[in-house]
């Protein structure tokens, strides 16, 4: 399939019509590309329903806008705010990207060319993020995007591999090598094995927080709400974060210099 135009909005209008068949939503959801400065993502409801606002066609900015509408709608809890920041970061971006496969694998059974039609955009996309320097301002969602990224190829699009070497241009440490190894472990298992349920999305995260970032957390939750409480120190966490930043930097460097 040819690449979907970078101007329409075709392609993600179908995304957004297989994920509200796949969660029995009813209400109505409209995308917009966006040339707004610094927006990659919005989501806001009137009396017509949700409008998804992304600066993009790419189907992650997409997934990680339809997760609000899960959570308006019930479907998925909401989070309402935890004491630690630092943790909640690591906890957050790794959540989404579990959501985004799980949603990820619902198209991947009805369109299975789509993703593929995105991926020069994607690959087009990770490249200016290297040779802007980005990859190192943001960790935590640099490699939650990647686990999405390399799980979703491995596990569905296996095709990509020969495209998408980006934990092959990254030199990590033995620890964080180590943790990425087992982060791919736990999210392709999720997408083998794991439910659209709350609790499977939760269980996943848990672990996938620990893996790389050691994130000891567990989630306090209601009916409808939750926050993540923190169960041991951070010293290790922090000093991985720091890790990773450093070799994010390194990539970018030498990204930039390719």
């Amino acid at each position: 399939m040819d690449q979907i135009s970078d101007t329409s909005e075709r392609g993600l209008l179908k995304i957004v019509e297989l994920l509200k068949s796949a969660y029995g939503l009813k209400v109505g959801v409209k995308v917009h590309l966006s040339s707004e400065p610094f927006l990659l993502g919005k989501t806001f409801k009137d009396e017509d329903g949700y409008h998804i606002l992304v600066s993009e066609p790419d189907p992650y900015l997409l997934l990680h806008e339809f997760y609000h509408i899960l959570t308006e709608e019930r479907v998925m809890k909401r989070h309402i705010g935890s004491r630690c920041g630092f943790c909640t970061k690591i906890v957050e971006e790794m959540q989404n990207a579990l959501t985004d496969l799980a949603i990820e694998r619902i198209i991947s059974k009805t369109e299975p060319n789509l993703f593929p039609s995105y991926f020069p955009k994607i690959k087009n996309n990770l490249d200016q993020m290297g040779r802007c320097g980005v990859l190192s301002f943001d960790p935590t969602r640099t490699v939650a995007y990647n686990l999405y990224l390399e799980t979703a190829i491995g596990e569905m699009y296996p095709d990509l591999r020969e495209d998408y070497n980006f934990w092959d241009r990254i030199t990590l440490s033995d620890s964080l090598q180590e943790g990425v190894e087992d982060a791919l472990d736990i999210a392709g298992r999720f997408v083998r094995e794991g439910q659209l349920s709350w609790r499977e999305l939760v269980n996943a995260t848990v672990d996938l927080s620990w893996s790389i970032f050691e994130a000891d957390v567990m989630f306090i939750e209601s009916r409808s709400e939750y926050r993540i409480m923190c169960i041991t120190g951070h010293h290790r966490s922090e000093q991985a974060v720091s890790d990773m930043i450093s070799c994010l930097k390194r990539l970018s460097q030498e990204w930039n210099r390719s």
